[in-house]
């Protein structure tokens, strides 16, 4: 899924005012998400 640069720009805001960081996105109608297992597991 390609992002636009508002929607890039979102997620960095999200992750300032959290403090939290993004680990993925969720497309509309997705089966499966998009992060790997490692990445999963490092959580």
């Amino acid at each position: 899924m390609t992002k636009s640069t508002m929607e890039e720009d979102n997620l960095k805001m999200i992750e300032k005012v959290t403090g939290v960081p993004v680990i993925t996105t969720v497309s509309k109608d997705a089966k499966e998400l998009n992060i790997s297992v490692e990445k999963l597991l490092k959580l």
